[in-house]
């Protein structure tokens, strides 16, 4: 029986804008189980985005829980939400957010240095970085790098503390084709050699096939989950 990571338990997330309330989720209940390569699908304002940052500990929900390796997210508090961010979860962002005063190598070794006792060494970073297929520009800055070099150096950032669970947001929403693809086939690799459990959104419907199950959600609510292409008989 596979292990559940992350669960979440009727959840909603209300937004004020002005004085009109949205609900960019209503009620959403799902189970995660390690080892996953899934895709969240669904227009615009569907509630993909929503979903993954509450599952990062990114934000809170209105209703309901998030678990997360079998502990509720939200009763940790900000310092223990500030830790699981950092040592239980890899974010990867569409717009990269690397940080621009540092090469690509203290980009990737930055959220090991901010709790001493999982400080990784440089050694753990270049295999990162080897990994990714971006070692040899380990020296540069990120904005000497093309899209997909910059989504591989945060690719290799969000698995350097070792997480249980990689949310990505559209990590091929800013690339052409033909590198969205070759992320893609990179994020399946690690998904297979290092047993980490990858929930990535996505628009396109070419990546989302490459998932092993596709959830879709429209207006903030579940209405498929089903198993991809490559998990079908």
């Amino acid at each position: 029986m596979s292990e559940i990571v992350l669960r979440y338990e009727a959840v909603s997330k209300e937004y004020l804008l002005g004085e009109t309330v949205i609900n960019a989720l209503s009620d959403v209940s799902l189970a995660v189980n390690h080892g996953e390569f899934s895709a969240l699908v669904g227009p615009s304002g569907s509630g993909k985005s929503t979903l993954l940052h509450l599952g990062a500990g990114l934000d809170r929900p209105t209703g309901g829980r998030v678990h997360l390796l079998g502990k509720r997210l939200h009763d940790v508090g900000e310092k223990g939400m500030a830790r699981v961010r950092n040592r239980e979860v890899g974010f990867i962002f569409q717009t990269f957010n690397l940080i621009p005063v540092l090469n690509v190598r203290e980009n990737v070794e930055y959220p090991s240095l901010l709790y001493p006792e999982v400080k990784k060494n440089r050694a753990r970073v270049m295999e990162l970085l080897e990994k990714v297929g971006i070692a040899d520009q380990a020296d540069k800055r990120p904005h000497m790098l093309s899209g997909g070099q910059r989504q591989r150096v945060a690719i290799a950032r969000a698995l350097i503390n070792d997480p249980n669970v990689v949310f990505a947001d559209e990590p091929t929403a800013n690339l052409d084709h033909r590198t969205g693809d070759s992320i893609m086939r990179l994020l399946e690799e690690l998904n297979r050699s290092f047993g980490t459990t990858f929930l990535y959104s996505t628009h396109d419907e070419k990546i989302m096939a490459r998932a092993k199950r596709i959830i879709s959600l429209e207006d903030g609510k579940i209405v498929s989950d089903t198993a991809g292409p490559e998990s079908r008989p």
